[in-house]
């Protein structure tokens, strides 16, 4: 019965209609995403991330971790001074699922500081972090799982931590009856089903909802050959922004 219950949960989350908001802003920073691998497939591996960086781009995907897993990045970007780094932990248990914790910053440094009538008047930072807490359990070939997020942002001397955001997913596996075709999966996700809000100074902006369904085939030599390829497929639905599709394939 709890398995239905939870199961019933997570598919009226995932089928709330994406709705736009005036109020509503762009999306965040992070929804580049984190996780060298997940980045070189196009964003397009929500099905099968690695256990690290789950907690961001498949939370139900943590019920799977084996181990416990930790792994980061460190970017430099175009902008002069301008980072961009992400760390995620897994940690697995016997009965109760997996949790995640990931955390990530973005930071542009010496921006310089204008007046009304373009004098100089110093360097100034801006600094933001976000931090994931998610949980994945499996139930049979389904898994379910959850995240939730804050953000802390610092300009010059406006600082503001945001109200936490949300996000469900649920993936299946299935094994096709084809001797070349091992583990299918289907994943669905909102994010920000509650959205993240933040005010710096006058207004508060929140980051849109987002909708993602996925799907991932492990494609292999028959007789228990080692080569095999993964294509991934991703279509993206953020509130007023058309639908994207993200593919990546992995040897």
């Amino acid at each position: 019965m709890m398995r239905r219950i939870l199961t019933m949960i997570v598919a009226l989350g995932l089928a709330i209609p994406v709705c736009t908001h005036a109020s509503d802003g762009t999306e965040s920073p992070f929804s580049f995403g984190g996780g060298a691998r997940e980045l070189a497939l196009g964003g397009a591996a929500v099905t099968d991330p690695s256990d690290a960086t789950s907690v961001y781009w498949n939370p139900s995907r943590l019920s799977l971790a084996q181990r416990i897993s930790a792994g980061g990045m460190h970017s430099e970007l175009l902008i002069s001074g301008s980072v961009y780094q992400y760390f995620g932990l897994a940690v697995p248990t016997l009965d109760l699922g997996g949790f995640g914790l990931g955390l990530f910053r973005q930071s542009i440094q010496d921006i310089e500081k204008r007046d009304s009538d373009n004098l100089y008047l110093g360097p100034f930072d801006d600094s933001q972090l976000r931090l994931y807490l998610g949980y994945g359990r499996s139930m049979g070939r389904i898994e379910v799982g959850v995240s939730l997020c804050l953000d802390h942002q610092s300009i010059d001397t406006y600082q503001a931590t945001s109200s936490p955001g949300l996000t469900l997913a649920a993936s299946h596996r299935s094994d096709p009856n084809v001797s070349w075709m091992e583990e299918f999966t289907v994943s669905a996700l909102t994010r920000n089903l509650l959205k993240p809000g933040i005010k710096l100074a006058e207004e508060t902006y929140r980051y849109p909802t987002i909708m993602e369904l996925s799907s991932s085939v492990r494609i292999a030599q028959p007789n228990g050959a080692t080569h095999a390829i993964q294509p991934f497929i991703t279509l993206r639905k953020t509130e007023s922004i058309p639908v994207r599709l993200y593919a990546g394939l992995e040897y």
